[in-house]
């Protein structure tokens, strides 16, 4: 998100949570921002899917929501069924398109991504998974 003009993504409810807790920390939260690849200030609406695309219209939400997927894969990696329940465009794609995870990963490693991150960013250490390589980071 911070790699693009301003496109927005749809959370779940426990990834929203967690962003609730960590934006009333204001200085962790902005040195945070300033150290993503955009080095801009992410800010956070609560709104539902449902009013964000009778905002932005159907077309461009659907649009704006699938664009984020080949970001991400080419990012972090591959879906897997941990990974895809923490993030509302997969459960979408998933239940209304019944898409499944390796269709999805194929789809967007293919595509070519908007704001994927630079090879070299640090931020990559985030597809490993692995909570103590991230904490020792």
């Amino acid at each position: 998100m911070s790699g693009t003009s301003g496109r927005r993504i749809v959370v779940t409810p426990d990834v929203d949570e967690v962003w609730h807790e960590l934006i009333v920390q204001t200085s962790l939260y902005f040195s945070l921002c300033e150290s993503l690849p955009g080095g801009r200030y992410i800010h956070h609406a609560s709104i539902t899917p449902d009013a964000y695309a009778a905002r932005t219209g159907e077309r461009e939400f659907v649009a704006e929501f699938l664009r984020w997927v080949p970001d991400y894969v080419h990012s972090f990696g591959p879906f897997d069924p941990e990974r895809a329940e923490h993030w509302t465009v997969v459960g979408f794609l998933r239940s209304e398109l019944g898409m499944t995870l390796d269709e999805i990963n194929a789809v967007a490693a293919s595509a070519q991504p908007e704001a994927a991150l630079p090879p070299e960013s640090p931020w990559r250490i985030l597809a490993h998974d692995d909570l103590e390589m991230l904490l020792a980071a």
